[in-house]
């Protein structure tokens, strides 16, 4: 585990424990504090979408369950374990309880059970509402998916000036290939809720695949009722915006129009680099 991930680990162990008794939220500050990053970016394309970003400052936290990875969110869960525990907490509350029939009633549960828990893990995916930031502006992936292949541009937020609620949704991103495992979670939660930290599930949506590990992603996270499909977020002040190397003259021209009335540098692509106002 490289110093990136280690810091995120441990911040996850302070905010996210299982069990409340272990949440730890002055660490978990301290942690964020020494961490987070002055600036974050969004990498859009030159359309109405795009433009409404730079306009309004408003950005779109999308059901997880419709963005572009399948797995996003996604956790496993071993149902063995469940039973597991359901058989522990069955064999506690009736101490002379003959084993035959504690395997009876494992085989009788097993597929109610298992349909309730991928009902539950559907329901985690539409609940969770994202939206995904970048610590770059120079991931060359990024501007070539996300920006129309430099033809859009790059919108810079300034966290300096960020909302301290704002910093109970925004989070660091922990690249792993283990999948989050929430077995005990969910078993937990029918044995102990009162002692479960119900924020623990939030690593699901805070967790992605070492593949993806260059993007250096920041998340927006917000549960909400399955039935929206999305919401907006404001809070977050646009900085600057970096105008891709293939940008249309009328790309160009809306985005230097938009800008100034809101207090918004215009750079190109290149001048992350080598800083000068657009127009010079």
């Amino acid at each position: 585990m490289n110093s990136e991930s280690a810091w995120i680990k441990r911040f996850f162990d302070c905010k996210f424990p299982l069990f409340k008794k272990d949440v730890n939220l002055s660490e978990a500050k301290k942690i964020l504090e020494e961490h987070k990053p002055d600036k974050l970016y969004k990498y859009r394309r030159a359309d109405d979408h795009g433009f409404d970003v730079i306009e309004t400052g408003a950005l779109w936290l999308a059901r997880a369950d419709t963005v572009t990875d399948e797995y996003d969110c996604y956790y496993v869960y071993s149902l063995d374990k469940i039973l597991d525990y359901h058989e522990q907490s069955l064999r506690e509350a009736l101490p002379n309880v003959h084993t035959s029939t504690v395997q009876q009633l494992r085989e009788s549960r097993k597929p109610h059970i298992e349909a309730d828990h991928d009902k539950l893990r559907d329901l985690f995916r539409k609940s969770i509402k994202l939206c995904s930031l970048c610590e770059r502006a120079d991931v060359d992936h990024m501007w070539k998916e996300y920006s129309g292949n430099n033809t859009g541009f790059c919108i810079e937020f300034d966290l300096q000036r960020v909302p301290q609620d704002l910093w109970e949704m925004l989070y660091p991103v922990f690249y792993t290939d283990d999948t989050v495992d929430l077995s005990a979670y969910n078993a937990e939660i029918s044995r102990n809720k009162e002692k479960v930290n119900r924020a623990f599930i939030r690593q699901a949506a805070l967790t992605k695949s070492l593949k993806w590990e260059p993007e250096r992603e920041w998340r927006i996270i917000y549960p909400d009722v399955p039935e929206k499909i999305g919401v907006n977020c404001t809070g977050i002040p646009i900085s600057c915006v970096y105008i891709g190397r293939e940008a249309s003259h009328a790309t160009i021209n809306r985005v230097t129009e938009i800008c100034p009335n809101k207090g918004i540098a215009v750079k190109n692509k290149a001048q992350k680099f080598f800083p000068t106002t657009y127009n010079e």
